[in-house]
């Protein structure tokens, strides 16, 4: 049975599981909030958000723009996380880490990754 905090995070994983049909338009940060804005590539569904709460840390390997396969949310966290609390001197239980992937011929790319209390759907 999966931890209770990776059911607490299921429909987000739903959503971004398959990334394939959408791209990251837009990122926004303010002190410790960190906004996602997809938008679909042609006839697929519209857009979505992520806000993130509580931000410990990200990195844009450049994601704006880009074609991505897949995202997934952890909770607990993995290496990326645990070394952002570590830097924080803080505990990396409660956390959930956000990972935005391509995937091609070539291999896996990781695109961008975040750490944060907290992250939920939103409207785009």
């Amino acid at each position: 049975m999966p931890a209770p905090e990776m059911l607490a995070v299921r429909r987000i994983n739903l959503k971004i599981g398959n990334l394939s049909r959408h791209f990251v338009s837009e990122i926004g940060f303010c002190e410790t909030r960190l906004a996602l804005r997809f938008h679909g590539h042609g006839n697929s569904a519209g857009g979505f958000g992520l806000q993130m709460d509580g931000l410990l840390g990200f990195s844009d390997y450049g994601v704006v723009g880009r074609p991505l396969t897949a995202g997934i949310v952890w909770s607990p966290v993995a290496d990326f996380g645990r070394q952002l609390a570590a830097r924080a001197n803080r505990k990396s239980a409660g956390l959930v880490e956000l990972r935005l992937d391509f995937e091609d011929a070539a291999g896996l790319v990781i695109r961008f990754n975040a750490v944060a209390q907290s992250i939920r759907l939103t409207r785009g």
